[in-house]
């Protein structure tokens, strides 16, 4: 195609787009170039690393039930908190790192999983079901790495918590981290994730650690990014989440140290008595122009119904 037929092209593209979807496409026409002057003609290569996490996606589809739950782990219901209206009856955990909107509707489709439940059985008074992950998506894992922190090189990043490893993955592909942690105290998580590990030859800048955070304060403290991702309420009582919390506080001290949280760290030590002051402790640097771009880069439009990018928060600690 010469220069002449690529601009008609374009023309014709512009022309037969809503007016209302006009603008959202040139917002990401001029963030796809942008990023692809700063990474100097690798999209190939990333499109590359995204075909590898997907791959790893497929694979840990193959080795888990839909829920992604493990059969050694203790699930608790949350008494208070962001997520206290998770009633055990009508919420259903299923893994984001492995199903997105998309693998729902398909699991939905297959049989295997409901939207709804019944308030009144036999009635068609229906409720949506509560769908709750305790792993990040393949979008946010990309948000964070490839918009949310800053250069990498030479940096440890921590993940809390890493379950199926997806944030373990993703910073290995997307990012130049030197050291990259995954704690997990469930054994059969740990031995997924290795498994990974090992056959995509990642063990030469991932570790994953079988302990409990509380046991790893130096390395905590050693940590440049720390990611956490609904991490102590659904797995500890409230005494034990207010202990934690004041461990975290404690522990990740080191100013600039980069925190990433699903949900707010707000939303998490708020209804706890932790004393934890957010204010003195951390800067939250979510920016929504960045956001912005996020979401017409990763989803095509800036305010896309399936985003779960704005559950993502940044901190600097002061």
């Amino acid at each position: 195609m010469d220069l002449n037929q690529a601009k008609k092209s374009f023309e014709h593209i512009l022309n037969i787009i809503s007016k209302e979807s006009r603008t959202d496409f040139l917002m990401w026409l001029t963030d796809y170039l942008q990023n692809s002057e700063k990474t100097d003609g690798l999209s190939t290569e990333s499109a590359n690393e995204d075909m590898i996490l997907e791959s790893i996606r497929d694979e840990i589809q193959e080795k888990l039930p839909v829920t992604a739950t493990s059969n050694t782990e203790t699930i608790l219901v949350p008494e208070v908190g962001p997520n206290a209206d998770c009633d055990p009856n009508i919420t259903v955990h299923v893994d984001a790192f492995l199903y997105d909107e998309k693998g729902i509707d398909h699991l939905v489709d297959q049989g295997k999983l409901n939207r709804n439940f019944c308030t009144k059985c036999g009635s068609q008074d229906v409720q949506p079901l509560n769908y709750i992950s305790h792993s990040t998506s393949i979008k946010q894992i990309k948000y964070i790495f490839q918009y949310l922190v800053p250069d990498l090189s030479n940096k440890n990043i921590l993940d809390v918590g890493s379950r199926t490893g997806g944030v373990l993955y993703g910073a290995y592909l997307y990012s130049s981290s030197r050291k990259i942690t995954g704690v997990e105290i469930d054994s059969s998580f740990c031995e997924l994730q290795k498994q990974i590990i090992e056959k995509y030859n990642m063990s030469d800048r991932i570790q994953v650690i079988e302990d409990d955070i509380f046991n790893q304060g130096q390395l905590a403290s050693e940590s440049d990014v720390i990611v956490f991702h609904n991490v102590f309420d659904f797995f500890l009582p409230i005494s034990e989440q207010e202990r934690m919390w004041r461990f975290v506080r404690n522990t990740f001290r080191r100013k600039g140290t980069i925190i990433i949280s699903i949900p707010s760290l707000e939303a998490m030590v708020s209804h706890l008595q932790t004393d934890i002051d957010l204010d003195k402790w951390v800067t939250c640097l979510n920016d929504p122009d960045l956001l912005n771009s996020g979401n017409v880069h990763l989803y095509g439009s800036v305010d896309n119904e399936d985003s779960d990018l704005a559950d993502l928060f940044i901190y600097r600690v002061n």
